[in-house]
């Protein structure tokens, strides 16, 4: 499992390295934390999903950030995780779009967005 956030993490050698594990016969995949002011934005997260697919890196995660001590300017309403991956259904393929995952209080088990709202 990789952790790649934003496009600019996607270097010549981090990709090598990818590319590597892949032809090596391990799957790759990769979780991405939802950021404030990093990658909370559709273009963003559409470069980033679509660069880690042709790195041969399954976008597996999309994780709404925990809440913990010091890291709320960083954290992202959930609205706006729901509303993105809204957004992001339309524009990737199946293999590009990652599960979007909120961890319940206390963290005792993940839910995760399965599709649009009614």
């Amino acid at each position: 499992m990789t952790h790649f956030n934003h496009p600019r993490e996607l270097t010549p050698e981090a990709i090598a390295a990818c590319t590597l594990l892949a032809d090596s016969g391990f799957p790759v995949m990769n979780q991405t934390v939802l950021l404030a002011g990093i990658n909370d934005d559709e273009g963003i997260l559409t470069t980033l999903f679509r660069g880690l697919v042709r790195a041969r890196v399954r976008p597996y995660y999309l994780l709404q950030a925990d809440p913990v001590r010091g890291t709320g300017h960083l954290r992202t309403p959930l609205s706006r995780g729901v509303e993105l991956m809204e957004r992001l259904q339309g524009k990737l393929s199946g293999i590009a779009l990652p599960k979007f995952i909120c961890d319940t209080p206390g963290g005792r088990a993940k839910s995760h967005f399965s599709g649009t709202r009614s």
